[in-house]
């Protein structure tokens, strides 16, 4: 096995989840994304945190979700266009404490709250490492298909697992 087949083994994938006042109102099918594999992106942080780089950190920090539709690319550094929330500035989603991981998934949470989260169609998602705005590497994207539309009423929670594969 060559190196580069480890490290294309590693996926990704997430799921909507809405809800009010703690009842289900649907749950969407799973949708792939595309770990980013260029330098200082996605699994390339990992292999330097592997040989003990820590110039970046690993650890998933934010998520965006957004409304573009530009095809995802290696080189992909933000989302096309990242959700402004309640006209207010650029917003990511703080990481909750629902993170668990087993022998190789990384399972991770994202909740937002109606007041959040704008109604609206989204059609991109993203998650992230570092600090929003600052040293912020993108780790994963994804073009949401089918869209994920939000109405009022509706708590979302993204559910994300990353699974590293030999």
């Amino acid at each position: 096995m060559k190196v580069g087949d480890s490290i294309s083994a590693t996926t990704g994938r997430f799921k909507f989840v809405k809800s009010w006042q703690g009842q289900l109102i649907e749950e969407s099918e799973w949708i792939k994304n595309m770990i980013m594999k260029t330098d200082t992106r996605g699994v390339n942080l990992v292999v330097r945190a592997i040989i003990g780089d820590t110039t970046y950190g690993v650890e998933i920090t934010h998520a965006k979700i957004g409304t573009g539709t530009n095809p995802v690319t290696e080189s992909d550094t933000d989302l096309q266009t990242p959700t402004v929330i309640a006209g207010g500035p650029l917003h990511s989603i703080a990481r909750g404490d629902e993170s668990i991981v087993s022998i190789n998934i990384a399972h991770l949470e994202f909740f937002i709250s109606d007041a959040d989260l704008a109604n609206g169609t989204y059609s991109e998602w993203a998650l992230f490492v570092g600090t929003e705005g600052v040293d912020e590497k993108m780790f994963a994207r994804a073009l949401i298909s089918p869209t994920y539309a939000k109405a009022t009423n509706q708590d979302t929670t993204v559910v994300h697992e990353i699974t590293l594969n030999n």
